[in-house]
């Protein structure tokens, strides 16, 4: 019973602003690192081959495959087409942005074999950006069905009020308490003596505009253990800025409803997070073109802060007044811990011809968790324990060398990490890439190209009955990079 009372609470509370909830964790957690381009056109499948800047933020031992120092940046264009499905309705955005996710250093030294064996040192550092949240999205239908105005009668009518939701929509006089029901009304929901009525139809205009990123800065040492064995050890922080601009329209373009012409639900969000975790890892050559890889990363944990702003503007006509303003600005600190993630690895190199690697991945994403210091917490965590599950990541890529060329492809799949009452979709992400590179004992040059293409699902609010009203985004993203790397 305890469960079912906190499962309705937390269908009640899902498109409140301020509420932190599972997609803030499953957001944040989420790692689909923008390497080097020789990482990224191999699909990043770097777990147990090393040798390369961007992997050590996979298994650390890599570094320990490095012999001499590397240092390199990498410049990144890329295009995101976001497609967004509502209520039978399709539109489609576009943005672009010029960055440089990746700068690198790592210097390896032989040493004198020892009583441990020990053939090599090493120790690096790197930025990373682990994520990208740039997309925006515009796109509109006709609701024949429900309002977003049934979401604030249903939480009014429950005693459920919010500073920055529902509330608002009361203050801006969407919903109105009604003596004869004893219950809150409105334009689109009343009750006429009898019954209840409803006037549906109206024009729904969504517009989401998100911005930012999650990077790594990693300090890295590596120990080679007789050329055989490579163990690997990062310390990193992390940091998160976060920014996304919401706007629900609701407009009355049939002039059926008495008093509203329209109105805008709008919210604002800024988040800056920062966080710490650690890696280890190890690689066994066993034979000489067989390498196993095995890395454990440890949960992150974050102090984040977030600063939301909400508002409602409300048009009316037949009334003593034309216009309504409600707004709410809140700001709040919290902390977060995102999910542990394993890494088993699997390479084949053979002389200075090919490369293969493969690399699957394992992430809990139900085990994140939420500190807010408010009676909010236990229903938080609740619904990423009930939303979030277990995912399955797995990576492919090789290389072929000829000279001082080398051509590149990757494939990668990310598993679903909804449970199945938020979607039964297998896959929630893959990733296509190819490259080429060039180089020589002190200089390298490489291409890459990544075409990602992303399932999104979207809670927009819930009906008069609690029913989720959703809609669904497909992110289809081009990266082009080229790393310039220099070896001394």
């Amino acid at each position: 019973m305890k469960k079912i009372i906190i499962s309705i609470l937390v269908s009640c509370l899902a498109i409140v602003s301020w509420a932190q909830d599972f997609e803030d964790v499953l957001r944040y957690s989420q790692s689909y690192q923008t390497g080097n381009a020789r990482y990224s056109a191999m699909a990043g499948a770097f777990g147990s081959l090393g040798a390369n800047i961007s992997a050590l933020s996979v298994n650390p031992a890599g570094s320990a495959l490095v012999r001499g120092s590397m240092f390199e940046f990498s410049p990144e264009f890329t295009l995101t087409k976001t497609e967004n499905h509502y209520l039978g309705n399709y539109d489609r955005a576009f943005t672009g942005a010029l960055k440089i996710p990746n700068v690198g250093f790592v210097a390896g030294k032989n040493v004198k074999e020892g009583d441990l064996f020990i053939t090599g040192v090493s120790f690096g550092f790197s930025i990373n950006r682990q994520n990208l949240y740039n997309q925006s999205s515009n796109y509109n239908a006709n609701n024949v069905s429900s309002s977003l105005t049934d979401d604030f009668l249903y939480l009014a009518n429950k005693d459920l009020w919010y500073a920055d939701y529902n509330d608002l929509a009361y203050n801006a006089n969407l919903i109105f308490y009604d003596t004869t029901s004893q219950s809150y009304v409105s334009d689109f929901r009343w009750y006429d003596g009898n019954a209840i009525k409803t006037v549906y139809g109206q024009e729904q205009s969504i517009n989401v505009k998100k911005t930012g990123s999650k990077r790594e800065y990693l300090a890295n040492f590596g120990i080679d253990f007789s050329q055989k064995v490579y163990i690997g050890a990062n310390i990193a922080a992390e940091s998160i800025f976060y920014s996304e601009k919401f706007s629900f329209t609701e407009t009355d373009n049939q002039l059926e409803l008495l008093y509203l012409n329209n109105y805008t639900y709008s919210r604002e969000t800024e988040l800056n997070g920062m966080g710490v975790n650690a890696k280890i890892g190890v690689i066994v050559r066993p034979i000489e073109y067989l390498r196993l890889g095995f890395a454990a990363h440890s949960p992150s944990v974050y102090s984040m802060n977030t600063t939301t702003t909400s508002s409602i503007q409300a048009n009316f006509e037949n009334l003593n007044f034309t216009e309504k303003y409600a707004e709410n600005i809140n700001e709040y600190d919290y902390q977060m811990l995102t999910p542990a993630r394993m890494i088993a690895s699997l390479g084949f190199v053979y002389k200075n011809i090919a490369v293969l690697g493969v690399d699957y991945e394992s992430i809990n994403y139900s085990y994140g968790y939420l500190n807010l210091n408010s009676t909010e917490e236990s229903i938080r965590n609740q619904a990423i324990e009930d939303n979030l599950t277990k995912t399955d990541n797995l990576k492919i890529g090789g290389e072929l060398r000829y000279g001082p060329f080398s051509f590149r492809g990757g494939f990668a799949s990310y598993g679903n990490p909804y449970t199945k009452h938020v979607t039964e979709d297998p896959i929630i992400r893959t990733d296509v890439s190819g490259g080429v590179g060039i180089g020589n004992d002190s200089f390298y040059c490489d291409l890459a190209w990544v075409r990602s293409n992303t399932k999104q699902y979207n809670q927009l609010y819930s009906d008069f009955n609690g029913k989720e009203i959703n809609s669904s985004t497909q992110l289809k993203r081009d990266n082009i990079l080229v790393t310039i790397g220099f070896k001394f």
